[in-house]
């Protein structure tokens, strides 16, 4: 049974970010809901961010009374303008991203190329600085722990070293990410909340045993992707980031005892 046991981590440890990737897209883009201007003005007075608001709406079916008397309506319980463009633009049938792009003061089009540098790469932007800059880059090793030696399951754990990561986010600024593809598909990528132990960041990457089989870990984050231009996507976060560490995992390599992961914390 401890055989087993091991022969499905060693079997799950490939498929799982790839797994929990298409649980957050299939998660951020499915939605029944329906949003209205009231809905709008509700998240606006609730203090939602616009990236937030602007995802939901590029996310969500919508049904928007969109006349002089509701714009003014609007405008007088406060929501944003840029906001107020993305409904128009929805209800146009424009893309969302257009409307997006108008809320940061982010580089766009080919100056947006040219600063995020290295392909596949998370980026966050300084506001201070007013410039792209990258978050840490490691490698993770892959530790499997089996618990009454393998009879009670096993966990997959991801292990970075140092307690914090050098970059630091403040969690009071709507915090999200850009990355540049170079018009390739998209990377798979999977953000966990990281655990502190000693000088170690860890995250459980998935938990199996003989009753209940291989189970996703709770730690994920997910979040929704719009896309800005060519090749260039935003990474926005449905609910605030929590102080704590982070990093986004990619997909291991077939065989490979180690994952590349980019990380950051929020203080």
């Amino acid at each position: 049974m401890k055989l087993r046991i091991l022969l499905l981590a060693a079997a799950c440890i490939i498929s799982l970010p790839c797994h929990a990737q298409q649980k957050t897209v299939k998660k951020n883009a499915a939605s029944s809901e329906t949003l209205t201007d009231a809905s709008i003005i509700e998240l606006s007075k609730a203090g939602l961010g616009d990236d937030v608001i602007l995802s939901k709406i590029a996310s969500s079916q919508s049904n928007f009374d969109l006349s002089t008397v509701k714009l003014i309506e609007l405008k007088k319980a406060g929501v944003n303008s840029a906001v107020i463009n993305a409904m128009m633009s929805k209800l146009n049938g424009a893309p969302p991203a257009v409307a997006a792009m108008q809320t940061t003061k982010m580089p766009q089009g080919r100056k947006a190329s040219l600063s995020l540098q290295i392909l596949n790469y998370p980026y966050y932007f300084d506001n201070a600085g007013n410039a792209y800059k990258p978050i840490e880059k490691a490698s993770s090793g892959m530790r499997t722990k089996n618990k009454a030696f393998g009879y009670g399951g096993a966990e997959v754990f991801y292990d970075i070293d140092g307690a914090k990561s050098p970059i630091r986010l403040n969690g009071a600024d709507s915090v999200s990410f850009v990355i540049n593809t170079g018009n390739n598909p998209l990377p798979e990528l999977v953000l966990y909340k990281l655990k502190v132990d000693g000088q170690k960041r860890s995250a459980i990457a998935m938990s199996m045993s003989v009753f209940s089989g291989v189970k996703a870990p709770k730690n994920t984050i997910p979040f929704n992707t719009v896309q800005l231009g060519n090749g260039l996507y935003k990474f926005v976060f449905t609910n605030k980031l929590a102080a704590g560490e982070y990093f986004f995992s990619g997909k291991p390599v077939a065989n490979s005892t180690t994952v590349d992961v980019f990380a950051f914390g929020i203080d």
